[in-house]
């Protein structure tokens, strides 16, 4: 056998001793390293029920808890019966994962937003992607810059939810918004943890239950991208009545947190929340539509709106073009 054989068959063989050791090591100790790891990043308690390992670079997660914070009422901010995960070769030995391709089953997922934007808790959770200069004394009293090392870099290409649930309730706004998401299906990528500014795609589908507005019991099917760090986005929504009629659709446009929606809506039993003698709706229209509602008549109209993509209000919505009405 040549030379260069020789070198190429070592170094297969030592490739792959390196990922049978790897998976050996994480199938026993990957549990904890996992919980640790989320610990650190996430800042909120992470139980893990078990790790298995699927050679070379499958991972299967069975029952993850992240736990909410003491402002979320006790309730998880995540639970997942199963997560998959395809890991990609390149990037393991520099402190930077590939997720080719991450799966959530069963997942449940609770949001409560009870802080104002612009809170310093709101985002305490996280981190710094870059090296920071530390003073560190030396025996002899002089100081001496050291840098801590960069977090660890995790790149999601593609990720999928199936059956999950996701609730959220907004207790900050004047009206307290809340609504219950099942049967969630969705398909989303181009995730960076740290976050960065990145287009991150997505498409899913679920049915509403348990809203307070004119999504209870609805099929909601929306698709778009989203920038968080920027507070950039371009996506639609479609809600859907029993009926298969298209109830309300929407379309958001953010530039820099500055979001303007519109939309069409075509209601007749939804009820929609305004109070007419409630002073706060200052929009003639909006007590008009809310008046409409109310008597149970079928409403039909284009409407828009601006608001801020960090914080979504429904004020001063503007209705326009021809508003149709007639008795069901």
């Amino acid at each position: 056998m040549k030379l260069p054989q020789v070198i190429v068959v070592v170094v297969l063989l030592f490739v792959a001793f390196s990922l049978i050791s790897l998976s050996f090591y994480l199938q026993y100790h990957g549990k904890y390293l996992l919980e640790d790891t989320l610990k650190i990043a996430l800042n909120r308690d992470v139980t893990v029920g078990s790790l298995s390992i699927h050679f070379p670079l499958g991972v299967s997660i069975r029952e993850l808890i992240i736990a909410g914070s003491n402002t979320t009422k006790g309730e998880n901010v995540l639970e997942a019966k199963k997560i998959n995960v395809q890991l990609e070769l390149r990037g393991l030995f520099n402190k930077k994962i590939k997720v080719k391709e991450i799966i959530l089953i069963n997942p449940h997922v609770f949001i409560e937003k009870n802080l104002k934007p612009g809170s310093v808790e709101r985002s305490a959770a996280i981190k710094s992607n870059s090296e920071e200069p530390i003073a560190k004394k030396q025996d002899g009293g002089v100081s001496q810059e050291v840098k801590t090392p960069k977090s660890l870099e995790v790149y999601i290409e593609k990720m999928y939810v199936r059956n999950g649930v996701i609730e959220y309730n907004d207790s900050v706004s004047e009206k307290n918004i809340f609504f219950t998401l099942k049967d969630f299906y969705l398909k989303s990528g181009n995730l960076y943890f740290p976050l960065r500014a990145s287009q991150v795609f997505f498409d899913f589908q679920a049915i509403v239950t348990k809203a307070n507005g004119p999504l209870a019991g609805s099929k909601a099917k929306g698709k778009g991208w989203i920038d968080i760090v920027n507070k950039d986005m371009e996506a639609m929504l479609e809600l859907f009545e029993s009926d298969g009629q298209a109830g309300l659709t929407a379309n958001f446009i953010s530039k820099k947190n500055d979001m303007f929606v519109q939309g069409d809506i075509s209601v007749d039993n939804f009820s929609i929340g305004f109070d007419p003698n409630d002073s706060s709706n200052n929009n003639v229209s909006e007590k008009v539509l809310g008046a409409l509602l109310s008597m149970g008549v079928q409403v039909g109209a284009h409407y828009s709106f601006e608001t801020k993509m960090d914080d979504i209000r429904l004020n001063n919505i503007v209705l326009t073009g021809k508003v149709g009405i007639g008795e069901k």
